[in-house]
């Protein structure tokens, strides 16, 4: 019994083995291999701002002035296909509404939050500059006077949602 099952085994090895090539794979599973991974947002941010300041002398007349450019930088790697907007209002604009009034990029700039820039499309890094002005009343009390000026970066997405 022991040469009929050696010679049967034998056999079967010899005919696998010719069949195969000469060689024996327990199972193919093909030649296949996979990589993943996770790509993560990046950062999502604005430099700080410049200050500003002027000095007009009182005439009697309303008056304009051009007071300069603020400016700061975006950096948008979130990796999404949306842009983004800044807000600017100013926390104490109670203290000088009755003396001036500040514009920023054309905006009046209040106690409630203005979108002086609008970046519709998706932008890695841009640069921003924006020109400022005061409108100084005819009434103005002179004295000096400060705006605290809060920026505020969003996301603003170009897919409509609905409910």
């Amino acid at each position: 019994m022991n040469k009929r099952f050696i010679l049967g085994g034998t056999i079967a090895l010899g005919i696998l083995c010719s069949l195969g090539g000469g060689k024996v794979f327990a199972e193919d599973k093909g030649n296949t291999s996979v990589i993943s991974g996770e790509i993560v947002s990046g950062d999502f941010s604005m430099t700080q701002p410049n200050d500003l300041s002027f000095n007009i002398k009182l005439t009697g007349e309303n008056q304009t002035k051009k007071v300069g450019a603020l400016t700061s930088s975006i950096i948008d790697n979130r990796g999404i296909d949306a842009g983004w907007q800044i807000t600017l209002k100013s926390s104490n604009f109670n203290t000088y509404k009755d003396n001036y009034v500040l514009k920023v990029a054309h905006q009046e700039i209040t106690n409630n939050a203005q979108v002086v820039v609008n970046q519709t499309e998706k932008s890695m890094k841009e640069k921003i500059s924006l020109d400022a002005q005061v409108s100084i009343s005819k009434n103005a009390t002179a004295g000096t006077y400060v705006a605290n000026l809060e920026w505020n970066l969003q996301p603003v997405s170009s897919k409509n949602i609905s409910e």
